[in-house]
């Protein structure tokens, strides 16, 4: 998975973009939070996240306020990287927008399992908006049909009307035929679309 990994401290920076990659993160590291907005406006930017706290120019808590009011609609996991511990410390990491917290010098395998969480939950939110374009496009297609299904019907009543009409042997019986099976074909979709998407779109 792409990571951002924003932390001024040279030494932390190195040694998360030397670990991560063991635990199969695809690593892009940056000195300051500035550097990590201007990643993050860019298209297909990181969807996990790991902010040092301090950093010049923009600090973590403003840079997860800017994260969460642009991307309202699209997942990301943002892990707070601090040496700050006391429990205010923490509500003002999470009302910022964090969705985890950790404390330097962090423990290996802490952090692993928290990215680990981390990458579950993207993974859970993008198969839920997934699901939600699916919906739409059924709800679309749903209601496609149903407009569709009254002209069908009323196509198939005046085929069969005029095939009444006209006498038996009549060559026209012959298109007729073929219209009224093509127009039930038609319906026979439509409904079954119709029905796809009623159960799939309900509440």
């Amino acid at each position: 998975m792409r990571t951002l990994v924003a932390d001024d401290d040279a030494d932390s920076l190195a040694l998360l973009k030397d670990l991560l990659p063991q635990w199969g993160h695809d690593v892009v590291g940056v000195e300051d939070g500035e550097q990590a907005w201007n990643l993050m406006v860019e298209r297909d930017a990181p969807r996990l996240l790991i902010l040092d706290w301090v950093m010049p120019r923009i600090d973590g808590l403003q840079l997860c306020r800017q994260l969460r009011e642009r991307y309202k609609t699209s997942p990301v996991y943002i892990i707070l990287l601090t040496s700050r511990c006391q429990s205010g410390d923490l509500v003002h990491a999470l009302e910022a927008g964090a969705d985890d917290y950790v404390t330097k010098p962090f423990v290996f395998k802490e952090l692993r399992a928290r990215l680990q969480v981390g990458a579950r939950v993207l993974d859970l939110q993008s198969h839920l908006c997934e699901c939600e374009r699916l919906r739409a496009v059924l709800q679309t297609t749903g209601a496609v049909c149903h407009e569709m299904n009254q002209p069908l019907q009323t196509v198939l009543t005046a085929a069969q009307l005029l095939a009444m009409s006209l006498p038996p042997d009549d060559p026209n019986q012959e298109v007729l035929v073929t219209l009224r099976e093509g127009v039930e074909r038609m319906g026979e979709f439509t409904r079954g679309m119709m029905r796809l998407a009623h159960t799939n779109t309900k509440p």
